[in-house]
């Protein structure tokens, strides 16, 4: 046994000795400080960001120690460290090591009191700041206080109690071991700080499972104020498997020190079982993670065997619903079911969470014993279902397993994504919450029973969404209080809480938050609109009242436009529920969306808005005498800006617009889909005037992107990238593979859907459009509907979808726009003698797919600002037709610009104007606005190679020769900057030689060449090496011409590329690469070499390019062809630029 008293002792000789060490001081100092400049820091950036950016509430000083948690025990276990790799080397130093060796102690009790003193001497400071900083925190909540936040004090209590002692006790350990065991003191510090620095890296880059099973830091449980984490059984474990690894070393240590004793081998045999004690434990702890993941596995498996069509049609749940959170829930219900009988299975099925156990199940009144509840699959045999319909009634209790969810998610970020933790602190990773204090049972984890498997419920174009009505009631603790679906009857209140759920409408899911809330509330229009907070927060969402008037304002405001229009909110009630920041954000299937919607809900993470220091902002307002009105007003701007920057997908607004169409009814059968989040898209858009941007997969891609960008439209706008074009213009929508590629998927539909409701809204009219979606809901509400039936309407209402943009869904092809140079003319004066100038220009639809156009002028404005308006359209262009298009105004525009929507041009058509400095009135009659020609502009006797033609081709040289022009640490640089699209690929060509030469790229350039979009490829470097082709076939045999095309700007000395946002889809933007002359530099482009082959002949020429004089199409030479493939090839001894070629056929050879 040891003695307590001789190490208690030796421990307080330490805490002496050590005290007068000047390191010591210095590394408490060092520690402390750090420590009080990161809550000062988190302090400081949350007190001015919790209202811009929710994102921003993951650092609230709040959750201080999930953030700052691993630091400080980080910097305390080095000044352990520090102060234990000596120890023997001090007692020699102050000679008193013979004194120590000559004490009746044993080693391990010396080496243990030892420890002890360091500890104990280094845990003083950290309790200390710990407990002053929990005062002010207290203190700073009950005064009021902008700056600070009350920390949640589970989580100091979870971090002293399980993560002080451990860890500075096993690198304590460690480092007297190997101060033991080696003779260098140098080295015994490297090797120490190398192992904790090591593993802390490791430790980031395991599976979050395994984290939870090996890191021995309680932050990886993100903290909450409504389910308060103190420990769980992994922690608790990994912590006696750290303490004892810990004790092992330090009775290896004892029995290699240098002090002989009968004991050491004894000291020896107890070290060494207690090390492999400890590694058994975390070891267990690991393969009980991994049991868990080959759960899952086999639930998912056995889900997605099952069919995904004939499944049978929930018409009603009702029934009893008795929680009792943390422990158990007990379920009496009654489901209507009409079965599909066109199917040959033996089985219908339905999912239910595996952790209820069946009681009874009775089927029209017979107890059935034959079936089979498995793996959450609920088959019954076909053969007690009526065509006519079934009673269904299920009695079941128990714990719901919460592993149970989105098994055919296309990621796992908690197991497959290094660094996981910080995709869990932003996403969350709870699937639903059954806490004592609070639970969250969302319809993923089948906390009710629902039709088919639990797979591939976002496939609407296989598996239609089941709409049910339901009559439920839900027992609760006493004082709690439950959101769900619409309106709430509360029944009673006596021992326990019960409400009944009974909306109106059918619904696609049923969701159920309830805890013992405060409840704020406002009717709008006959809908009472509720938040549901947790009393910690109760300050904080006060003060938010003056918001009142403003916000009863706005949601009339939305309500009357959507109801003018014919289309009504479902619900008589509408909750807004907080909820801990730990449940996951998002879903399963392909997009992985928010679950943050739910129909009659808005969940709200208790990181963002409850927390966040709005009562600042009022206070500001405040401070500056601003009248209520404008208080709020301002306060509201910011309160919307906030949410318009919610991109981890907690924007209220869309969860508010989702309620409108999705909640009841829904696409299904072909395009169903792309047709879901176009209808969506829409309905966001004009019902609450915002459109959401939530992508898991791109999150997982770049998580500081994420972080850093603050506003959603710049995220939006980055989704018409090269690529998404490239898919647009080739890959039809139904056959998209949104499984292997999700993140691109949803680039294509954002981009395509942009484009479509710009073009409908501004043809047909938003109020058509609206109009169009109340019929659906009035003629499919509770069931699901197909494009055709949806076009159906729209052709009943005297417009057709596909005449305005198409066939979008089954085919790729587009309307592509080329226009003629503008000409301006000024006429006679009108009536009014105000002043007429006409602007004219040719439009053509070179495609067989009809289009539409809007017609734009900009006007310079006396302080030189382009002021742009809209003065024609839409106007739509049926295939291959003409136009010519005549716009009056009051002064000449400047520019002219042409949105095309979704075409070949994927961009907006700008045409700048030639300003003459003196107008001659014209007298002339206007021309009309818009006249149908008969013209095209390309004669038939021209051919025309562009670099976008299939025959044009250049073959890139191999990397190694691709020598980058700027130093490697430039480079370096220019790569932390995290342009996005860096290495982004217009149709297999880069869009810049980013720093490199001898490479070819594609330039897009409205001074280039092109039918409908203008772009150039151009070669940095020799271009002898590798030439640009242009190949066609010429269909007669004469003298032809060959122009080339050199547009103006295309010959520069020098060039450099930087990123700018101007492609255009609709109202989406892009990133394009735009030409400045500052970095890379070229040499001059002075001779470009021509070589044509054809038939057998080869053609030598060349072109002088400093002698033209002027740009467009440059005549090379009049030259005798035979019919049949014509070979132009270009190169230079410098720069080249292929832009385009074009033969002219001018008569027959003699």
């Amino acid at each position: 046994m040891l003695n307590i008293n001789a190490i208690l002792s030796v421990a307080r000789a330490e805490m002496q000795q050590v005290r007068r060490m000047v390191r010591t001081w210095v590394f408490i100092v060092l520690a402390l400080l750090i420590s009080i400049g990161q809550y000062l820091g988190a302090s400081v950036n949350f007190m001015a960001a919790s209202t811009t950016n929710p994102i921003a509430g993951l650092n609230n000083p709040r959750y201080i120690l999930a953030a700052m948690g691993t630091l400080f025990i980080g910097l305390f276990s080095l000044g352990i460290i520090f102060l234990s790799f000596d120890i023997r080397t001090r007692d020699v130093k102050n000679r008193i090591y013979e004194v120590l060796d000559s004490r009746p102690i044993t080693n391990i009790e010396l080496i243990v009191g030892r420890l002890a003193g360091v500890i104990w001497l280094f845990s003083i400071p950290m309790l200390i700041f710990l407990f002053l900083v929990v005062l002010y925190s207290a203190v700073s909540q009950i005064a009021g206080f902008g700056f600070g936040e009350p920390i949640e004090i589970w989580s100091v209590l979870s971090f002293v109690v399980f993560d002080v002692l451990p860890n500075l006790a096993i690198w304590g350990a460690l480092v007297i071991l190997l101060a033991v065991l080696v003779r260098w003191r140098f080295l015994v510090v490297i090797l120490s700080v190398g192992l904790m620095f090591g593993l802390q890296w490791l430790a980031s880059r395991l599976p979050l499972d395994l984290q939870l099973a090996l890191t021995p830091s309680s932050a990886i449980v993100f903290p909450s104020d409504l389910v308060p984490f103190f420990v769980n059984s992994s922690m608790f474990f990994n912590r006696v498997a750290l303490l004892l690894i810990a004790s092992g070393f330090m009775f290896v240590a004892s029995a290699l020190y240098v002090r002989r004793e009968a004991t050491q081998a004894r000291d020896a045999v107890i070290g060494v079982s207690s090390v492999a004690l400890g590694v058994v434990m975390l070891v267990s702890l690991c393969n009980f993670a991994g049991q868990d993941e080959k759960l899952e596995s086999e639930w998912a498996r056995s889900h997605s065997l099952e069919s995904l069509t004939n499944l049978p049609d929930i018409q009603t749940i009702t029934g009893n619903v008795d929680v009792f959170p943390g422990n158990k829930i007990r379920l009496e219900l009654q489901l209507q079911v009409l079965p599909i009988s066109d199917h040959s299975n033996a089985y219908e099925v339905f999912s239910l969470n595996p952790g209820y156990k069946i009681e009874t199940l009775e089927v029209n009144g017979t107890t059935l014993s034959d079936y089979r509840f498995e793996a959450g699959l609920l088959k019954i045999p076909k053969q007690y279902f009526s065509n006519a319909g079934t009673e269904l009634k299920i009695n079941a209790q128990g714990k719901v397993d919460l592993r149970f969810a989105y098994l055919d998610s296309v990621l796992r970020i908690d197991r497959n994504y290094f660094n996981a933790i910080n995709f869990i602190r932003a996403l969350g990773d709870e699937y639903s919450i059954f806490h004592p204090n609070f639970i969250a049972l969302l319809p993923g984890i089948k906390w009710l029973p629902t039709a088919g498997p639990a797979v591939s419920e976002d496939q609407f174009d296989v598996r239609a969404r089941d709409y049910f009505n339901i009559d439920l009631q839900v027992t609760l603790p006493k004082n709690w209080i439950a959101a769900g679906p619409g309106h709430r009857e509360k029944l009673s209140t006596k021992k326990r809480a019960v409400y009944r759920f009974k909306p109106s409408s059918p619904v696609p899911a049923v969701a159920l938050i309830a805890s013992n809330f405060e409840q704020a509330k406002m009717e709008i229009n006959g809908i009472e609109f509720e938040f549901l907070y947790s009393k910690k927060h109760r300050r904080m969402i006060r003060s938010l009242a003056t918001l009142e008037p403003k916000l009863r304002e706005w949601g009339e405001e939305r309500l009357k436009l959507a109801e003018s229009m014919g289309l009504k909110f479902p619900f008589e009630l509408f909750s807004f529920v907080e909820v801990p920041s730990r449940l996951r954000v998002y879903g399963g299937g392909w997009r992985m969306e928010s679950v943050l919607s739910q129909p009659g809900m808005a969940l709200i993470r208790e990181t963002t808005l409850p927390t966040a220091r709005f009562d600042n902002t009022i206070n500001y307002w405040r401070e500056r005498e601003a009248a209520d009105e404008e208080l709020a007003e301002q306060v509201f701007i910011s309160l919307k800006n906030y949410y318009q920057r919610a991109v981890f997908g907690g924007n209220v607004l869309n969860a508010l617009a989702q309620q409108f169409l999705r909640c009841q009814t829904n696409p299904h059968e072909l395009g169903a889909i792309p047709l879901d989040f176009l209808l969506q898209e829409l309905v966001a858009d004009v019902i609450v005037d915002d459109r959401d941007y939530f992508s898991v997969p791109t999150i997982t891609r770049n998580l500081s992107l994420f972080q850093g960008f603050t506003d959603i439209s710049l995220l939006r706008g980055r989704t018409t990238s090269f690529k998404t074009w490239e898919s647009i213009e080739n890959t039809p929508l139904l056959e998209l593979d949104y499984r292997s590629d999700p993140q691109h998927a949803y680039h294509i539909l954002i981009a395509k859907s942009n484009a479509v409701i710009t073009a409908l809204q501004e043809v047909v009219g938003e109020d058509q459009l609206i109009q169009l979606l109340a019929d659906l809901i009035d003629k499919f509400q509770g069931t699901n509907f197909s494009y055709d039936e949806l076009r159906s309407l729209a052709s009943q209402r005297g417009w057709e979808i596909d005449g305005v943009i198409g066939n979008w869904l089954t085919k790729t092809a587009l309307p592509g726009f080329f226009v003629s140079d503008p000409s301006t003319t000024r006429l006679e004066n009108d009536e009014d003698m105000n002043s007429v100038y006409e602007t004219k220009f040719k439009i053509w639809n070179g495609e067989s797919v009809p289009g539409a156009i809007r017609v734009w002028a900009g006007f310079n404005t006396s302080d030189n600002v382009l002021e742009r308006r809209p003065v024609l359209g839409p106007i739509r262009v049926r295939g291959n037709d003409a136009f010519q298009i005549a716009i009056h105004t009051e002064s000449p525009p400047n520019i002219i610009e042409i949105n095309p929507y979704l075409s070949y041009n994927r961009r907006t058509i700008s045409l700048t104007i030639p300003k003459l400095e003196d107008y001659t009135i014209a007298e002339i009659p206007p021309q009309p606005q818009v006249l149908p020609i008969d013209w095209t502009p390309f004669p038939q006797n021209t051919i025309i190679v562009d670099d976008l033609d299939a025959g044009f081709s250049v073959e890139q040289m191999p990397r190694s020769e691709s020598e980058p022009v700027e130093p490697g640490f430039v480079r370096f640089l220019m790569n932390l900057a995290g342009e996005l699209e860096l290495n982004e690929a217009d149709y297999g060509l880069p869009i810049s030689p980013n720093g490199r030469q001898n490479v070819w790229y594609r330039d897009s350039n409205d001074k280039h060449f092109g039918r409908y979009r203008r772009t150039a490829v151009q070669y940095t470097g020799s271009g002898e090496k590798t030439p640009a082709r242009f190949e066609t076939t010429i269909e007669r045999s004469g003298t032809w011409r060959l122009d080339y095309y050199l547009g103006s700007g295309q010959i520069e000395s020098s060039r450099s590329y930087s990123v700018s946002f101007s492609l255009t889809v609709g109202t989406a933007t892009t990133s394009t690469r735009s030409i400045d002359s500052n970095r890379i530099q070229h040499e001059r482009m002075d001779k470009l070499l021509f070589n044509i082959e054809n038939d057998t002949r080869t053609i030598e020429t060349d072109l002088e390019v400093g002698r033209v004089e002027q740009f467009g199409w440059v005549p090379i030479g009049e030259f005798k062809l035979v019919s049949g493939p014509v070979v132009l090839t270009v190169t230079s001894e410098g720069n080249v630029i292929a832009d385009a070629i074009r033969w002219t056929y001018l008569s027959e050879t003699e």
